[in-house]
């Protein structure tokens, strides 16, 4: 089984990072570091939670398709929250408009993130259509 890389063309790519947006393997989706910002420009979008979901969640749509798969077959998502206790509640109102028929697995931890304007990151595991 080969490991192809995700390449978007734009920040979602993680810039001159060793590391991708996402990687196929067989029909397996993996994204990691899904960040609120936008692909254009690589800066941080968003001040409040439910702004930062709704970058983030948009840009993993956005990486999904671009390797051949959905938000409807993602298997499981880790959320990771830079306060957990004064954002899940505002996180999980957006994620329940992402994720209004199709509900993955899914958990959520509070961790320092990389940025103090960061306030959600996500990773993400989906089928796909394509068997590398």
């Amino acid at each position: 089984m080969s490991t192809e890389l995700i390449r978007l063309g734009n920040a979602l790519d993680h810039g001159n990072l060793p590391l991708s947006a996402a990687v196929r393997m067989g029909g397996t989706v993996h994204t990691a570091g899904i960040l609120p910002i936008d692909p254009s420009t690589g800066e941080v979008v968003g001040e409040t939670i439910e702004e930062q979901a709704r970058i983030a969640l948009s840009n993993l749509d956005t990486i999904l398709r671009g390797a051949g798969s959905s938000l409807d077959r993602v298997g499981i998502v880790r959320v990771y929250l830079a306060d957990i206790v004064a954002d899940l509640d505002g996180f999980n109102s957006v994620y329940a408009e992402f994720f209004a028929r199709h509900h993955p697995a899914r958990y959520a931890l509070g961790v320092a993130l990389a940025f103090p304007s960061l306030k959600v990151e996500l990773q993400a595991v989906a089928s796909s259509d394509s068997q590398q």
